[in-house]
């Protein structure tokens, strides 16, 4: 195995423990304050952490290339939790999370085979189970659930615009590491912020609740970077499986902290997870 394939595996990983931990902080202080005040407050400050950081390296301000296709990823990541937080907010979760989740991979490794043709066999093998691991992973169970297109239809809008904020923010960063995920940011922000706006919602967080947000601001900022680093190293398709397994994540933190208790699907997709890692390594 190459160091870059290590590398952007190593990496990749590391986004989604991260992405899972930012999404269980900022869903635990959602529970206390408003959404849009908590993702629009966690975007603000991944601003104020990334500037410095531009200003330290010297990185140049990108072509309007990387400008058109780095506000298309904000805007579909930014629209994308907005419509899986409505579909969450229908009571529909088992439906919700596990179809955005997977299509959001999907996406990616749809695009990527085409354009970049198979990878080996081991690893296509292992994309596949990583797939079949999200799905599983973000699966939370319930009641009898009834498919219809009423039910499916925010899901699969929300994956769709997960696997296409993937698919920009990996074509913007091709020569620029943190300048395209400011971009995104700043067009996540306008976007939520006029629908928060529009549907009279609070769009900031409360002051007792700064720090958490912060929090979940630092952890999706370095998620963003290190699965920008992922798609520089390796292909579209391994860097956005690699970094859609962050529901393990969350889902683990939420057994460590809340006690929350793991159902026998959620165990096998971890297992079916580590076994996908395990055959794209090789």
């Amino acid at each position: 195995m190459s160091e870059n394939v290590f590398g952007a595996v190593s990496l990749g990983l590391s986004a989604a423990i991260v992405w899972g931990a930012a999404d269980f902080t900022g869903g635990y202080t959602s529970r206390r304050t408003g959404v849009y005040g908590v993702v629009i407050g966690a975007e603000f400050f991944g601003l104020l952490m990334l500037f410095p950081i531009v200003a330290i390296t010297k990185e140049p301000v990108p072509p309007p290339s990387v400008w058109g296709f780095a506000s298309l990823a904000g805007i579909f990541g930014g629209g994308g939790l907005a419509l899986l937080y409505r579909a969450l907010a229908s009571g529909q979760m088992s439906i919700a999370a596990p179809v955005s989740a997977l299509l959001g991979a999907a996406i990616p490794v749809a695009l990527g085979i085409a354009f970049q043709g198979l990878p080996e066999a081991t690893t296509v093998v292992g994309i596949a189970l990583a797939l079949l691991a999200i799905l599983l992973v973000s699966y939370s169970g319930g009641d009898r659930i009834r498919f219809n297109f009423s039910t499916l239809a925010l899901p699969l809008a929300a994956g769709a615009s997960f696997g296409l904020f993937f698919t920009m923010l990996h074509q913007a960063s091709q020569a620029s590491t943190f300048w395209p995920v400011i971009i995104t940011r700043l067009a996540s922000i306008l976007l939520l912020a006029a629908v928060a706006l529009a549907s009279r919602q609070p769009w900031a967080p409360g002051w007792a609740h700064l720090f958490p947000v912060f929090l979940v601001g630092l952890l999706d900022t370095l998620g963003n970077v290190l699965y920008v680093v992922t798609g520089q190293l390796g292909r579209l398709d391994l860097a956005a499986v690699l970094s859609s397994l962050y529901p393990a994540s969350t889902i683990l933190l939420a057994w460590l902290v809340l006690k929350e208790r793991l159902s026998t699907i959620q165990t096998i997709g971890i297992l079916v997870a580590l076994f996908a890692i395990l055959l794209i390594v090789i």
